[in-house]
């Protein structure tokens, strides 16, 4: 660990991302996070994203980054004019229009338009698991579903509701709860 970056402590510390840029405020899970975050403030980063602050040594770099937040790519669907950064996201959506399913599963036949979702199909079939949670070590398909259940650790309620204000871990919870205001 760097002689300059020392654990936190002390009340009003971020239990999940501990460790804090003192420039920006940016928070890390790891100090080596940190660490390497650090060095965006240093050196020669002279190009510098006027809508977040981020920093590049290159302005061909900047201008890939600003594409970003205008959401344009220099890759356009002829069929509906949307625009894709990477061509090979432009080919995946092309796909839509057209209907094309090229990944097929080997067991079942089941068309998808992008080999990852291929992936993720066929643990419906072999039962791999490969997202398991570091405290419970209950296991998901699926990497989301593992962000999901990690909340059911986490004493944070994200999902309001707007009439009585409760709080819960789910977007479904919140559904199900919102029910009983409709009766």
């Amino acid at each position: 660990m760097s002689a300059d970056i020392e654990p936190p402590h002390g009340a009003g510390v971020d239990t999940e991302r501990p460790y804090s840029c003192r420039d920006c405020g940016k928070a890390f899970k790891l100090a080596r996070y940190l660490e390497s975050h650090r060095r965006r403030h240093a050196g020669p980063w002279p190009h510098r994203c006027a809508d977040c602050g981020r920093a590049y040594k290159q302005a061909s770099s900047l201008s890939k980054h600003r594409a970003l937040h205008s959401g344009a790519g220099p890759y356009r669907c002829a069929a509906c004019g949307r625009t894709f950064r990477l061509a090979h996201n432009l080919a995946a959506h092309e796909r839509t229009h057209t209907g094309e399913r090229p990944h097929r599963c080997p067991v079942c036949a089941a068309g998808f338009t992008q080999r990852s979702t291929l992936v993720k199909h066929q643990r419906t079939h072999t039962g791999e698991r490969p997202f398991a949670c570091p405290l419970c070590g209950k296991a998901f398909r699926q990497s989301a579903a593992l962000s999901v259940h990690q909340r059911t650790h986490s004493p944070a309620r994200p999902y309001r509701c707007p009439q009585c204000g409760k709080g819960f871990k789910s977007a479904s919870n919140l559904i199900g709860h919102r029910r009983i205001h409709s009766r």
